[in-house]
């Protein structure tokens, strides 16, 4: 397993939590891929990204400079083998156990968590107000084949074989163009990538003890000695907002 993630230098000193955390909790290859700045971080091999060459942009309303990798751009800058297995993950997680007993091997499926219990569904998801859906909806869900069926998951944590990674930023480079004008929120990126996932990949959905947090809506986690716990049982990653701080 490799773990990987990307930030701006914005937000650099806020996830200086997550990189700890791993470097604890993990012992395998890790990877930062910094995004439009140069820095060292320990215990991370650290690749910069000038923003005029990442591929897929998109400025939503809500953010100023807002770029990403998590569509699996991140290939271009690494020489991986299609059989890598990745990690991706946002920088506002804590990492609160080791990972070595957690064993997940991809032969082309993503591993997913969900952000809400029971998960969703999509179609309800663009119409809240924040993401200012333009457009006619019926018409939208159709192309983009959003039924009642189609659940949100948390794009923060999605585990995959490359040759999988390079699948989902070939779909999202030759469509990005056309779905994100729709929207005014950073968010609908994230949506984006749960759609192609979800229509083009298949998929499984991890128990709740991989990734969790306080704020994810029916979740049954609770916080005891500054630790998340699900069913008596420490959560591994803990999706914090940067919102929070727990032991690790």
């Amino acid at each position: 397993m490799i773990i990987a993630t990307s930030i701006t230098e914005s937000y650099l000193e806020k996830s200086k939590p997550f990189f700890e955390s791993v470097n604890k909790n993990f012992k395998g290859k890790k990877i930062c891929f910094t995004l439009g700045f140069i820095i060292l971080i320990d215990g991370w091999e650290t690749i910069h990204v000038p923003l005029d060459k990442i591929k897929c942009q998109w400025q939503p309303r809500n953010r100023d400079n807002y770029y990403s990798l998590q569509h699996g751009e991140f290939v271009d800058w690494y020489n991986f083998k299609d059989e890598d297995q990745v990690l991706f993950l946002d920088s506002d997680m804590i990492l609160q156990r080791p990972i070595d007993d957690l064993t997940l091997t991809s032969k082309g499926a993503f591993f997913i968590t969900d952000s809400s219990f029971p998960s969703a569904k999509i179609k309800d998801v663009i119409q809240y107000p924040e993401y200012d859906f333009k457009g006619n909806l019926e018409k939208f869900c159709e192309e983009y084949h959003i039924d009642d069926n189609t659940k949100e998951f948390c794009a923060a944590f999605m585990y995959a074989n490359v040759k999988a990674w390079r699948g989902l930023y070939a779909i999202v480079k030759s469509i990005h163009l056309y779905f994100l004008p729709h929207f005014a929120h950073h968010a609908a990126w994230q949506t984006l990538i749960n759609l192609v996932i979800l229509n083009h990949f298949p998929y499984i959905r991890l128990n709740p003890i991989v990734c969790n947090a306080t704020w994810y809506s029916g979740t049954k986690v609770v916080r005891r000695d500054n630790k998340l716990m699900y069913q008596n049982s420490m959560v591994y990653f803990v999706h914090t907002k940067f919102n929070e701080e727990y032991e690790f």
